[in-house]
This record gives structure tokens, sequence and C-alpha cells, in this order.
């Protein structure tokens, strides 16, 4: 799982100078000319400027090279992970508070696979979303994938 030691490798770095690491995804090229991506999607209160992601691009470049034991050819791509940021851990889910997302179940809960509302609450691995005035209890370990979601 290189996507995970690469989290372990450069979040900590990222945290010191005041970064949230989100997430990361790897693309491996397909044939030809094209190239492997390794995105890294960062925020920080206030937002993300594009002179944020060359910063965080260069303190954890060296990081990563070693992860890849420097011999593999990747395009390094830094970035915020915008409006519609996918949400993965509790943590994502309790700062999207009163925000409006879309979540995909794994298994149904009263019959729906998916959710769109807003988030009330996160905390002790439940997820309580307000849809149109009604209160649901999704259990975190459900979630096949959320995001927040500004298509009202």
């Amino acid at each position: 799982m290189i996507v995970k030691k690469i989290e372990e490798a450069i979040e900590q770095k990222l945290a010191d100078f005041g970064f949230d690491l989100i997430g990361v995804e790897y693309i491996v090229g397909k044939g030809g000319k094209s190239r492997n991506v390794l995105k890294v999607f960062i925020d920080k209160a206030g937002g993300v400027t594009i002179d944020d992601c060359a910063k965080a691009s260069y303190l954890i470049d060296k990081d990563i090279a070693e992860v890849f034991n420097e011999d593999a050819a990747y395009f390094l791509e830094v970035s915020s992970p915008g409006l519609d940021r996918k949400l993965k851990k509790m943590k994502d889910f309790q700062k999207a508070v009163g925000k409006f997302c879309k979540i995909v179940l794994h298994e149904k809960v009263d019959g729906e696979i998916v959710f769109k509302g807003t988030i009330i609450s996160a905390e002790d691995n439940v997820i309580t979303i307000d849809i149109d005035g009604e209160r649901k209890m999704i259990p975190f370990s459900n979630i096949k994938k959320a995001k927040l979601d500004f298509t009202l």
C-alpha cells in the first residue's frame, strides 16, 4: 500500500507547517508517454493558496522520494481538495458539521443506500445528518464514500 506509506511519511511534516493532509491518490499511467501521478490533497484554516501548494510540495518531495526508493518516475501534484471534497475520516466529518453532503453506504439504512443532507454531528463513530428535517444516524463503518455536495 504505497498510499498508506506516503501518508505516514508526510502527514506530520505537513502538520508541523500548518497543513492538514486530506488524502493521497496514486494513479499509474497507462503505457506510452503516460506518467504516474501522485496527488496530495492539503487544507489549512482559511483555505489553500497556490503558494501553499508549492511550499507543501517542496516540504514533502524528499520524503516521498524515500518511500519510492528514488527509482520511481511520477509527477507530484499538490492541491486543495476543493469545495466538493471527499470525506474519508471521522475528523473530516467533524470539520464538515453544518455542511451539506452526499453519503453512499455499503449496506442500506431504512431501505436507502444514498443519503443527501446536512451533517449535524460526527461522534462515537456515528454520523448524524438532517434530511429535510428528519435525522438519520449512520455508522461510520457503513460509509462506502462521502463528499461535500453543493448541487442542491
